[in-house]
C-alpha cells in the first residue's frame, strides 16, 4: 500500500502532544517555574523588597513550558519533507524522503497508537523515533486493508500511553 504522507502543523501537534517524554518536559518546565515564582514571592532581598525578578523568570519558565509543545510542533512541522512517501508492505515500511529510500522493518517498531487522525509507530515509549500516518491520507475504501496491514504485524506490541 503506498501513501504520499502530508503532515500538517495539526498533526505534529498532536504528535507531540501524545509523546511521554514531551508532556514530561512540559510538566517539568511549568512545575519549576511554578517553584520559582512561589520562591520570588517569599523572598526578601537585603533592602527589604519583593525579588521580583525571581518572579519574572519564574513566570518566564512557566510560559515557556506551556508553549514547548507548541514550538516543538512548529519546528518538526518546518524539518519535514513535504513529499514523503510510505510504502507499506509485509516486509515493512520503505520511507521516500529526500531523495533517499529507507527500508524499516516492522520488528524495528515496537509501540502503537492510533488517535482519531493519526496512527503512530513508533521505537520505543519514550524514544523520539517516530513514524506518523494521518488517517486522512489515507483512502476510505483501504482504511480497512490499512489497519489489517499493521495489526498483522503489530498486534503484539506495546501500546504508547
Amino acid at each position: 500500500m503506498k501513501l504520499s504522507v502530508r503532515l500538517t502543523y495539526a498533526d505534529m501537534l498532536e504528535l507531540n502532544r501524545i509523546a511521554p517524554q514531551s508532556r514530561m518536559r512540559t510538566r517539568l518546565m511549568m512545575a519549576l517555574g511554578a517553584a520559582v515564582v512561589f520562591t520570588g514571592f517569599l523572598v526578601r532581598l537585603p533592602d527589604g523588597s519583593r525579588a521580583y525578578a525571581v518572579v519574572f523568570w519564574g513566570a518566564a519558565f512557566v510560559l515557556a513550558g506551556w508553549l514547548s509543545p507548541y514550538l516543538m510542533a512548529w519546528g518538526a512541522y518546518h524539518l519535514t519533507d513535504p513529499n514523503m512517501l510510505l510504502d507499506l508492505e509485509d516486509d515493512g515500511l520503505h520511507v521516500t524522503a529526500g531523495g533517499a529510500v529507507t527500508t524499516l522493518p516492522w520488528d524495528a517498531f515496537t509501540c502503537l497508537r492510533e488517535t482519531t487522525n493519526l496512527v503512530v509507530l513508533a521505537q520505543g515509549v519514550t524514544s523520539q523515533i517516530a513514524i506518523a500516518i494521518p488517517k486522512k491520507q489515507v483512502p476510505d475504501d483501504q482504511l480497512d486493508a490499512f489497519r489489517a496491514l499493521i495489526a498483522r504485524h503489530m498486534c503484539r506490541r506495546q501500546s504508547m500511553r
